[in-house]
């Protein structure tokens, strides 16, 4: 019997905050298929939004982000 192919899975995000700041995460997992693939996007998804909770113009252009580039179909992105 075969055995399922693991695939090792970087997914990142950089996002520019003004000021010369910017914001990078990066999210590293093993895959079988697609689903874990999706649980590392959704993971990543999750880092980002707890960041900028402070400052309401940063936490905007996090979720900015969150919502044009990983929002999965049919899922929508989770607001903190």
């Amino acid at each position: 019997m075969d055995q399922p192919s693991i695939k090792t899975v970087t997914i990142g995000a950089t996002i520019n905050l003004d000021n010369y700041e910017s914001l990078r995460v990066e999210v590293v997992g093993e895959v079988v298929n697609p689903q874990d693939a999706d649980g590392i996007v959704s993971y990543l998804d999750e880092m980002l939004a707890r960041f900028g909770r402070a400052d309401p113009r940063t936490g905007a252009k996090i979720d900015k982000y969150r919502e044009r580039v990983l929002s999965l179909p049919d899922t929508g992105v989770p607001q903190n």
